[in-house]
């Protein structure tokens, strides 16, 4: 691929973009231009979700001031009465025509207005949608206030669906440019090529990041962000935040450290991953704001009832501060403290904002002080249960310790050693083209087709070893057609089910339970990653083979560091691979200790995000391209990492990764003279 093709393929994502934009844009000047004061709030609580420039201009405040908070805060009602009939006539008949009420506007004056109201859905969640207009106004007609009410509840539904399929539409065309591009890395390139590729590789794994940030601001305003509430240590999970952003801290000569009170309840439950997202965006800030001096985590119980308590933390730096005239905006979305062009320390201007929607997510509070050019203290709350089910760390060692063993081959056979027969159904041309290069690379037959119906009908006529199948398609989607599939397979006597592998862009928890309710066996989330592609599709295989399919949690044993030269790189295996061609041996060791550095500071910049899907796949990559080499020992130290980032343990993978690199010093010094 030439780098015009990535330019293609980014110009069509764009324009995919820009037609939903230009859609949506369509419906919010609708909503904002008309006429009428419309507002849409939570149904029962009354939070304020959107509101247009007129209700703006007629109450006096600005958008800003509303959107969170809940009518009963901003005092909209003299009477809380007039409220509690409304919500009882649309618990009624679904919609109130004309009904008289009393709101109090921003300069305390009392209006007297007529509401239409509507309740509606978005997102599975109960709406109030409201078109508000002054009794001395009664120029609109009955037919239009409808219909500026269906353009105005088309616009709310149009900006959430816009949330959703953003998603989809990013990552799908992404997905083809990752794919693409790690497959032309497996070609012989010029180093001018090699460096081009890498180029847009790292573009596109900066612009998944972004679109990472994006994506979960978006989830948390549309309302579609979960809690998920587990067992975890408390205790635990701090110091290894604080002690994952050590490494950054210490090549600043900052101190950090983590103080927790002696005798406090550490075992607890919550949503031990979103806490320690807004510990790693409040402590990360701290630490990158902070030149010299020291950061500390303090860790305090502010109130306690039975079970049920509050954990406060305070977040304490040395750094540059906040300016005053910056204090009011550092929770607002896109705003940043250094906001010139030739900013210092860059970002997206959405962590503080994504921290203060996740800390009250959560159900907890997040204030802070700060002096500009002394520093900064951030306090937030958080409410957990005590809990004493959490498994201490010992039990998940060897509970990762016990599983299966790791896929050391990269090909695909079935049991009789054949090439396996494997239909896929994806909708999209290039990443069409993409899982079939990789696939065939591997050995296998591909038949693709681009709809579920499609599907279907290649499966009734066909006999395939295991099918993967995309979740979003026209005609029939993945989940309808892997159920038809399932159903068909009721009356087949004397042949097993065929392994399905779920492939969509979607990565939420409830994606991966509707897939597994359709009759899949296994998930996969765009881009797809080829060597763990083939480790599922194997996994299924056997599984299927030994009669045992079902859903399968796919994870690897930490396997031992081996200490024999010929377990570090057994050259005659490596030989034996190529048919024992020395100088196509001595060219690839060559490119592998070239790119092994860049590898591993993949790895490092992941671990210095916090983001440990992205920890994983380059802990994967690395694992496979090491075992490829027969590099057993860096394979064995990726396999490793990889597990710790399946387990977020940032203190076993960064204990891992400083092996990695001195292991590395020692091939590149050692395997690099013998070839020399």
């Amino acid at each position: 691929m030439q780098v015009s093709q990535a330019e293609t393929l980014l110009a069509a994502h764009r324009e995919s973009e820009a037609s939903l934009r230009r859609s949506l844009d369509k419906y919010a000047i609708l909503f904002q231009k008309s006429p009428a004061l419309i507002a849409v709030t939570h149904f029962h609580d009354g939070l304020f979700v959107d509101v247009n420039e007129v209700f703006c201009h007629e109450t006096g405040y600005t958008r800003e001031e509303l959107i969170g908070r809940t009518v009963f805060e901003m005092n909209f009602y003299p009477n809380l009465e007039t409220r509690t009939e409304l919500i009882h006539r649309l618990l009624q008949d679904g919609f109130v025509d004309g009904m008289e009420i009393t709101l109090r506007i921003k300069s305390g004056e009392e209006r007297t207005v007529k509401i239409t109201a509507r309740s509606l859905l978005i997102d599975n969640k109960e709406h109030l949608l409201a078109v508000i207009n002054d009794v001395h106004d009664q120029k609109l007609r009955s037919a239009e206030l409808h219909r500026v009410m269906e353009d105005a509840e088309a616009a709310s539904r149009m900006k959430s669906e816009f949330v959703a399929n953003m998603s989809h539409e990013i990552r799908t065309p992404m997905n083809g440019i990752i794919g693409l591009t790690n497959l032309l890395l497996r070609t012989e390139l010029t180093e001018k090529q090699r460096e081009y590729a890498l180029s847009v590789q790292s573009s596109a794994r900066s612009l998944m990041k972004i679109v990472n940030n994006v994506l979960d601001f978006s989830k948390i305003e549309a309302g579609r962000m979960d809690l998920e509430i587990i067992p975890f240590d408390l205790k635990k999970t701090c110091e290894e935040t604080v002690s994952f952003l050590s490494f950054q801290a210490e090549n600043k000569n900052v101190d950090i450290k983590c103080i927790t009170p002696a005798g406090m309840a550490l075992q607890v439950s919550g949503d031990e991953h979103k806490l320690k997202q807004v510990l790693m965006n409040i402590v990360g800030n701290a630490v990158k704001f902070t030149k010299e001096g020291s950061v500390s985590v303090n860790i305090e119980i502010v109130s306690i009832s039975g079970e049920d308590m509050v954990v406060g933390f305070t977040v304490t730096d040395t750094g540059i501060g906040i300016p005053a005239a910056k204090k009011n905006n550092i929770f607002k979305a896109f705003s940043q403290v250094d906001s010139s062009m030739t900013r210092r320390y860059g970002g997206t201007g959405l962590g503080l904002t994504i921290t203060k929607q996740l800390v009250e997510l959560m159900g907890g509070t997040i204030d802070y002080e700060s002096k500009e050019g002394i520093g900064s203290i951030f306090r937030f709350t958080v409410p957990l249960r005590l809990s004493a089910q959490s498994p201490s760390g010992k039990e998940v060692d060897d509970a990762v310790k016990s599983l299966s063993g790791a896929v050391r081959e990269n090909n695909t056979t079935g049991a009789d050693g054949k090439n396996l027969e494997i239909l896929i159904a994806e909708d999209d041309a290039i990443n069409s083209r993409v899982l079939v290069e990789m696939l065939e690379q591997a050995g296998s037959r591909i038949h693709a087709v681009s709809t579920g119906r499609e599907a279907l009908a290649a499966w009734q006529q066909g006999a395939f070893d295991l099918i993967i199948m995309d979740v979003q398609m026209p005609e029939m989607n993945g989940l309808e057609a892997t159920k038809a599939i399932r159903t068909a397979e009721k009356s087949r006597t004397g042949k097993p089910p065929t392994p399905v592998i779920a492939m969509t862009a979607h990565a939420a928890a409830e994606d991966r339970r509707r897939c597994m309710a359709a009759g899949m066996n296994a998930y996969l989330t765009k881009p797809v990653i080829v060597d763990e592609l083939l480790r599922v599709i194997r996994s299924l295989i056997q599984a299927s083979h030994d009669g045992s399919l079902r859903v399968i949690a796919f994870t690897e044993e930490i396997k031992k560091v081996p200490h024999s030269q010929k377990e570090i790189f057994d050259r005659e295996a490596m030989l034996r691979r190529v048919g024992g061609k020395e100088a196509l041996v001595s060219e690839l060791i060559g490119h592998f200790l070239k790119d092994l550095p860049m590898q591993i500071e993949d790895i490092s910049k992941a671990m210095a995000d916090g983001d440990f899907s992205i920890l994983e796949r380059h802990a994967h990559r690395l694992k496979g391209a090491a075992a490829t080499m027969c590099a057993n020992q860096a394979a064995a130290l990726a396999d490793r990492i990889q597990s710790a980032a399946r387990e977020e343990n940032l203190l076993k993978a960064d204990s891992l990764l400083k092996a990695l690199r001195e292991h590395y010093n020692y091939l590149n010094t050692n395997i690099k003279v013998r070839d020399n």
